[in-house]
Formats: C-alpha cells, structure tokens, sequence
C-alpha cells in the first residue's frame, strides 16, 4: 500500500514528542500492512475519515482513497474528537493540498530519530500483539466483550480499559482474562538468561 502525505502533516509528525512518533509510525506501519484497522481501533470521523488517538490529546487522522493508498491528512491535537477547526483543515487537504508518495522506510528514518521514539515504537508494538492475542481468544471462545465482562465479575468499561492498555494487566488478571476463554497462560522466556 502506498503512502500518500503533505508537507503540512511531515512537519505536523515531526513536531510531535518523541514518544508519540514513535506511536504514530508504529500505527502507520500497522495501517500499511492492514486493509482492516481493528487492531488499533479507528475512529469513524465522517464519511471515509478515520483518527486514532495516540495519546496525550494527540493523534492522526487519514482516508484511503483507494484499496491500494493510505493518505496521511493531519497528525496532531484533537484529531479524534471531531473538533471543528481540525475537520475543516482535513477537509481542505484532502481535496486541494498536493500529496506525495513516500515508503514507510523515509517516513520511519524521520520520526524513528531517537532512542525514545525508537523505544516508544517498539513499545506500540508490544501492546498490538497482546492486544490481537486476548481479542483473538475472546473471539475464538465466541464470546462478546459484553459477555466476557460478566463471566470476569467486572463492568464492562473496565474491560474496554483493559483492552486499551493490554502491557498494564496484572499476571492474575490475565490469568483471569484466559480461564474465562477457556485457555491457559503460559509463560515463556526468550534470549539468554
């Protein structure tokens, strides 16, 4: 898939703080190889608009306008919560700012340009996969996340928590979180010890 940005969103990506860069190329990267965004649930901002919230009030927003195109619209503060100026800018650039092609490879030399950032993508990276792991065994249990709040005891808001911040769960909760699935946690060490 080809990635499509402005010299507007470049500079608006470059001036976010190390940590959040490194987030938003892990999500880029993510959206790059994925047609279906649910790993790191997009919000529908209007008709073919899309935002994920990085954190800190920030975050991206972007359209495919085509199966083979990700376009990059605007990276910053209040990008998910349909705040009016925001909207209107996006509108603007999707329709009459020039965009042009870059590789994920260009894209991640500039924002990857820290330890932090570095550390931050690796991070985000972490959080899909244990992310993809519980929603893969609620779903393969064939339970809703609804159902599965109440077979853990717990509101269901608390499970929407969990799930947004998957590195954050206890080892007894996760334990918890499997049991319910009906699948065990197993522990395994990698590398050298």
């Amino acid at each position: 898939m080809q990635i499509m940005i402005n010299q507007h969103v470049t500079a608006e990506l470059l001036s976010l703080t190390d940590v959040i860069r490194g987030q938003a190329s892990h999500v880029i990267e993510w959206l790059v190889q994925s047609e279906e965004a649910t790993g790191y649930r997009p919000r529908h901002l209007e008709a073919g608009l899309f935002g994920h919230e990085l954190g800190k009030g920030t975050g991206i927003i972007y359209c495919y306008p085509d199966a083979h195109t990700l376009q990059l619209l605007y990276a910053g503060p209040n990008a998910v919560n349909k705040d009016q100026n925001v909207m209107t800018q996006v509108r603007q650039r999707s329709t009459g700012e020039e965009m042009k092609p870059v590789t994920m490879q260009e894209l991640n030399e500039c924002l990857l340009n820290t330890n932090a950032a570095r550390e931050a993508y690796d991070q985000a990276g972490r959080e899909l996969a244990m992310l993809t792991t519980l929603t893969a065994i609620r779903e393969r249990a064939g339970l809703s996340k609804a159902e599965l709040a109440r077979r853990l005891g717990i509101a269901l808001s608390s499970l929407l928590r969990m799930e947004k911040n998957p590195l954050g769960i206890s080892m007894k909760t996760l334990h918890r979180y499997a049991t319910a699935c009906g699948v065990e946690v197993k522990i395994e060490v990698v590398g050298k010890v």
